[in-house]
């Protein structure tokens, strides 16, 4: 056995600047919706809890989010920066090239700022595609095996009609219909982006446009949940929580609820 220590540790470095990094990007985030006088509803947290929506619009203390989902995220962070580079250069050098792939008259917005008064919304896309006012939303999603596979396909399960990743995007894409600043009338397709952590192979799933009027209606009840004065009610059909799994740390409001989907109450 080799009992030579290293003064430093690597891996607890890179989670105490991971952690550093996330609470700097809580900061901007939370000063971006005070500056345009939005309530903290955060467009990536469509078809999710409706009482972590009602805990985070009544400034309820947040919870450390932990080392392993933080650098979940950052993973996912440095995949979508690649395909976000990946599109810049193909602006950057194809648009002389004449390559038959690139059409000068596409506007491509990439990470781009949404907002909605209405709803009380503010959120980033990863990309949208625009053509003749038309527009073609993309997000990414990076995920382990399991979710892959039942994501694309793979796994034949029961009847999802609460599918979060497909609820942001239809967030955003009724977002978009609305917003004076982007141009693009209305969203014709939209796909989430696949990208297995195990292999890195990707796959993408086209989703249902149905999901802009399911996302208008999900951030209108929760509006209405904003005028009680406690958390709406548990239950499953509810989006209280939307998934069991929400409650088994990935609620950064968990000391606040009694939910009895914890694994502790169980």
């Amino acid at each position: 056995m080799n009992d030579i220590k290293c003064p430093i540790n690597p891996v607890d470095i890179y989670d105490r600047y991971l952690a550093l990094e996330s609470d700097e990007k809580d900061i901007i985030r939370q000063g971006d919706l005070m500056n345009v006088n939005y309530t903290s509803y955060a467009a990536s947290g469509a078809g999710l809890c409706k009482r972590k929506q009602w805990y985070a619009a009544n400034n309820y203390t947040k919870g450390k989010t932990d080392a392993d989902n933080i650098r979940k995220m950052k993973l996912g962070t440095l995949v979508g920066q690649d395909f976000d580079k990946a599109m810049e250069w193909m602006l950057k050098n194809l648009e002389d090239t004449g390559d038959v792939h690139f059409n000068p008259d596409l506007e491509i917005l990439i990470e781009h700022e949404v907002a909605n008064l209405e709803h009380k919304l503010l959120g980033h896309f990863d990309l949208l595609i625009i053509k003749d006012r038309k527009g073609y939303l993309y997000d990414y999603k990076t995920c382990h095996e399991f979710t892959f596979r039942k994501a694309t396909g793979k796994i034949l399960s029961k009847k999802n009609d609460k599918d979060n990743y497909a609820y942001q995007l239809g967030t955003y894409a009724f977002m978009i219909e609305e917003s004076d600043k982007i141009e693009c009338d209305e969203v014709v397709y939209m796909e989430n982006i696949y990208i297995n952590k195990n292999d890195s192979k990707i796959k993408s799933k086209s989703i249902d446009l149905n999901y802009k009027e399911f996302a208008k209606e999900y951030w209108k009840s929760v509006l209405d949940n904003q005028l009680n004065t406690e958390p709406p009610p548990f239950g499953l059909q509810n989006f209280t929580p939307t998934y069991k799994w929400e409650c088994d740390g990935y609620c950064n409001f968990e000391q606040h609820c009694n939910s009895p989907y914890k694994k502790k109450a169980k």
